[in-house]
Order: structure tokens, then C-alpha cells, then sequence
């Protein structure tokens, strides 16, 4: 009776842990998402940071919403030059201004990290569009098609002479005439050259 009952007991045993391990293996093959990208290499949108009237609707936000572009800045030592950031906001869609008409709403933001001797000014931002849109009951200030914004770079007497890379980030928020999408990071960087 005791055999029986341990040849059982080891039936049993031996059954769940053939479940465990064929479960375990399925999960290791199941896609994963990991720093924004997706299972096929995708990127996926980042999650709102904030509740606010401009939900992020159902629909697909685009793959790129904007392009950014930062002209080739040349500083003399001790002096300052204008960097001028460019955005092309895609046809049909609109980022919020700087500063957002609400304070709920997220404003479009240049954030360059002084480096080397180089030093960074508050960027100036363009006056808003002031249009109504379905989703929101007030105008809203935006931007729309090519916008730029101007960043003061101040270099050091003593900086070293040669080429550089500044790096920055641009916060923005797309949206459509309906709905608009989670908030976004584009990283860019700024060739500089000091003579």
C-alpha cells in the first residue's frame, strides 16, 4: 500500500514539475518590451506623464510626429552665437507652445546640457497658433509646420578650440484635430565649432 501510495505521489510530483518548466519556457519566448522598444524592434509610445484635458485617444500615434534639426554653430573663445533648433511638425498634427495655454497641458521643451567649457541660455521659444480643436473647449496655443527655437550658447575664454557635440532633449506633445497622443522624447545635439 505504501509503494502505491509513493509511486503516486512521485506521478504527481514529476507532472507538475514537467507544467512548470514547459511554462517557464514559454514565458522566455514571449515578447518583451524593454527602454521603449518593442518585440520586433519597434518603438512603442511612452506612457502620459500627467492627466489632462488632451487624453491620449485610441487612434496610432505616427512614427515620427516632427523631425528636428539644429544648424552648425561656430562660437569664437569667450564669445556667444545663436544655436537655432528647427522643428517640421508633420501635416495634420500640432505640438503645444511654449509656455501651454493650460497648466495642465505639456509645452514643447529644448533642454541643452552645457558641456566643455560652453554654457546654455533659456531657450526663446515662437509665439503660438491659437486655434479650437474637437478635444479641448477653449483655444489652445500650438505649433504647426516649421517652428524654431533659438538657443544662446556662451563659450569660455580658456575653452579648447576644435569641434564639439552638444546633446539636448526635446519634450513635445503631438496631437491631431481629435485626440492627442503620450508625451515624447527626441534626443539632438547641436555640432558646434570654436575657432
Amino acid at each position: 500500500m505504501r509503494r502505491k501510495f509513493f509511486f503516486l505521489f512521485l506521478m504527481c510530483v514529476s507532472l507538475f514539475a514537467a507544467s512548470c518548466s514547459s511554462s517557464n519556457s514559454s514565458n522566455n519566448n514571449a515578447p518583451t518590451v524593454q527602454n521603449g522598444v518593442g518585440p520586433n524592434g519597434t518603438n512603442t509610445a511612452p506612457q502620459p506623464v500627467n492627466e489632462s484635458p488632451n487624453k491620449p485617444g485610441d487612434k496610432n500615434m505616427p512614427a515620427q510626429a516632427l523631425t528636428i534639426t539644429a544648424a552648425k554653430v561656430n562660437l569664437t573663445a569667450g564669445g556667444t552665437a545663436d544655436s537655432i533648433i528647427e522643428l517640421k511638425v508633420m501635416d495634420g498634427y500640432h505640438i503645444n507652445a511654449n509656455p501651454a495655454s493650460e497648466p495642465s497641458l505639456i509645452p514643447t521643451e529644448v533642454e541643452i546640457k552645457p558641456t566643455n567649457g560652453i554654457t546654455v541660455e533659456k531657450p526663446i521659444y515662437p509665439k503660438g497658433l491659437n486655434k479650437k480643436f474637437a478635444f479641448s473647449d477653449k483655444p489652445l496655443d500650438v505649433y504647426e509646420k516649421t517652428v524654431s527655437v533659438k538657443v544662446k550658447l556662451r563659450a569660455a575664454k580658456n575653452v579648447a578650440k576644435g569641434q564639439q557635440l552638444l546633446n539636448g532633449t526635446l519634450r513635445y506633445q503631438a496631437c491631431d484635430n481629435e485626440v492627442c497622443f503620450p508625451p515624447t522624447n527626441l534626443d539632438l545635439m547641436i555640432p558646434i565649432t570654436i575657432n
